[in-house]
């Protein structure tokens, strides 16, 4: 650290942590925003969602108190930077005088008055005549996109006239190929967007905050110098680090998240073309009048019979096609899981530890940006600094030191 002699305007320290402390209030929406939005319900519908359910759950309860924890940071540091300014507003006797005429005791036996040496227990005043550091800009924690089941007209629309075969086969048999077929691959795949947009939301919502903070800190590098004020821009780099890390991490998320939805979408797609396919040798379509009429072809000699087998034989073909499909999904569900835990716990993580867990993912997040993002993410450093302390300017005459 360089040499500095003490110097702080009272009136700009004051102004960014009012700034320091309206970020603290917006961002603590992340805690019910969290809580409703990022994960899905243990009862989910669908055999790849319901695996993806623990490993969610997990990151969300994480990730909501690394989020309610930077918001407290901010608070705390608005409040400290508060009671800094009035220690500052009257430089020639650098004691606490002031400062505990400004606080407010609460009611209770033995509680500490303060003295000229030291700060009284209470409810600090907020100072007058505060800078205007503005309003933080960009924290916003709107709905994610409504989740729309659309599983049923995309098969529908992929099956073309397999619904009304479906329904003939199902008279016939008891046996309808299209729901054997695609039961794993159930379940409203949105779902999956939906948590990884909300993810996406609340990291944004915090990098934001951190841009606001980060023009309030070079404000006021030339307004305050000293022991704590080379302290206070020592802790605020750790907490910016923290708070712009979420950015990234819930955008890489939110990409995961949709290339899993996507192979689902297309697993089922492939599905039940695979089962149009097959049953096209088995049955007869006349549309010529315009009304779609299904008729499964008459064999002779063998008949019915030989045809309801071999529809049988159709169905577990297509449940092949779905298992094989599954396993490929279920591998890439697990591979997220992986990578959430990582992050989730970063003191666990040592050296490559996260970038392994990146790594079976990367085919999924797109060359460029995604990659980019993608590399701030598994750098937890910023996660593993974050200040577990609460910011202090310090005691006795630590407040009025040169550094």
């Amino acid at each position: 650290m360089t040499e500095e002699t003490f110097e702080g305007d009272p009136s700009e320290i004051a102004g960014l942590g009012n700034l320091l402390d309206r970020i603290g209030v917006d961002t603590l929406a992340s805690h019910r925003y969290l809580i409703d939005n990022a994960g899905l319900s243990e009862n989910v519908v669908g055999q790849i969602l319901q695996r993806l359910q623990p490993y969610l759950a997990g990151f969300q309860e994480m990730t909501r108190t690394r989020q309610v924890h930077l918001s407290a940071n901010c608070g705390e540091m608005g409040a400290e930077l508060n009671k800094a300014a009035w220690l500052y507003a009257d430089q020639d006797q650098k004691n606490y005088e002031l400062l505990n005429a400004h606080t407010s005791l609460p009611p209770l036996p033995g509680i500490d008055r303060g003295s000229s040496g030291h700060a009284a227990v209470g409810h600090v005043d907020e100072f007058d005549g505060a800078a205007d550091y503005g309003r933080p800009h960009g924290i916003d924690y709107p709905a994610p996109n409504p989740v729309i089941d659309d599983i049923r007209d995309l098969l529908d629309e992929a099956a073309s006239w397999l619904g009304e075969i479906d329904r003939t086969i199902f008279e016939l048999s008891g046996w309808s190929p299209l729901n054997e077929a695609t039961i794993p691959i159930t379940g409203n795949w949105n779902e999956i967007r939906r948590v990884g947009q909300a993810y996406q939301i609340a990291g944004d919502a915090m990098e934001a905050a951190c841009e606001s903070f980060a023009a309030g800190v070079r404000r006021i590098d030339s307004h305050w110098n000293g022991a704590a004020a080379q302290a206070f821009t020592d802790y605020a780099d750790r907490q910016l680090a923290a708070m712009r890390w979420e950015g990234p991490a819930g955008r890489t998320i939110a990409a995961i998240c949709t290339a899993i939805a996507e192979q689902l979408r297309g697993a089922a797609l492939a599905v039940v073309q695979k089962v149009v396919e097959l049953l096209e040798s088995e049955v007869a379509v006349d549309n010529a009048r315009g009304a779609l009429k299904v008729m499964l072809k008459k064999v002779p000699v063998v008949g019915t019979a030989w045809q309801a087998e071999s529809i049988v034989e159709i169905c577990w073909t297509a449940m092949d096609l779905t298992k094989d499909l599954i396993v490929k999904i279920e591998q890439v569900v697990d591979d997220f899981g992986g990578f959430l835990d990582a992050l989730g716990d970063p003191e666990g993580q040592v050296g490559q530890k996260i970038d392994d867990t990146l790594r079976p993912l990367n085919d999924f997040l797109d060359y460029g940006k995604q990659a980019v993002e993608a590399g701030k993410s598994a750098d937890i450093r910023p996660v593993l600094d974050t200040p577990d302390e609460d910011f202090s300017v310090g005691t006795g005459d630590e407040p009025w030191r040169d550094a």
